[in-house]
């Protein structure tokens, strides 16, 4: 176990009710980073999608950072080389598999990086604990209701002056958008993301300083917001 006290920072949690969620989500958990690897080529390969996106963030300023969804923690793993000395990541996600995978990838060794089967909507975290928050891909596998208790629980947890991450299918902006979003418009999920714009869901839950910082073929924003109330 790592040598960090990140219990008191957590709170009481009940996880059955993300169960089935994570059961989805851990159907395909053993080959997740392989579809991955393919994937992330179309944004340039998965090296250089973390290395934009952690770039995003002032991580030499950061102590505690929060990657929600972190899957089988490849994200997690860039985020921890940028932070300073005695900074930690903490990686949750909602499927079982992906959560033990993860931390297989830590090997034993003293990364200052923890994982845990916690939902987006549903944090065991005290109020305004970290100073970073990333949230990659996740989104779009929520339905509207799980999206809108997700960014809640970003604003909840983080600090005042603190960061978010948000890259995701978001409302196409461009043709090109529009034809990508049409052939993944059955799902609902999706459909969801690119009818409600990130940015107004940053908005309405209380962030401020949206910026998108990139929108790759349209479709695909980057962007990042402060907590400054």
């Amino acid at each position: 176990m790592l040598a960090m006290d990140h219990n008191k920072h957590i709170t009481g949690t009940d996880i059955s009710h993300i169960k089935d969620r994570g059961r989805v989500i851990d159907s395909w958990a053993n080959i997740y980073d392989i579809v991955n690897y393919f994937v992330f080529m179309i944004f340039g390969g998965g090296n250089n999608l973390r290395n934009e996106i952690v770039s995003m963030a002032k991580l030499k300023e950061a102590k505690s950072v929060l990657d929600i969804g972190c899957g089988t923690g490849n994200l997690s793993l860039e985020i921890v080389k940028r932070l300073p000395s005695g900074g930690h990541v903490i990686g949750i996600d909602a499927g079982e598999k992906m959560v033990t995978l993860a931390k297989n990838k830590l090997q034993e060794k003293q990364i200052p990086i923890q994982f845990l089967r916690v939902s987006a909507e549903s944090v065991p975290f005290k109020d305004e604990v970290f100073d970073c928050i990333f949230n990659v891909f996740l989104l779009h596998h929520l339905p509207m209701e799980l999206k809108i208790a997700a960014f809640k629980e970003m604003y909840r947890v983080l600090k005042k002056g603190g960061e978010v991450v948000t890259v995701d299918v978001d409302k196409p902006s461009t043709f090109l958008g529009k034809l990508i979003g049409l052939s993944r418009y059955h799902v609902k999920e999706i459909r969801d993301n690119m009818k409600a714009p990130l940015e107004l869901l940053l908005s309405d839950t209380g962030f401020t300083n949206i910026r998108i910082m990139k929108k790759k073929w349209g479709i695909f924003s980057y962007i990042h917001a402060t907590k400054t109330v």
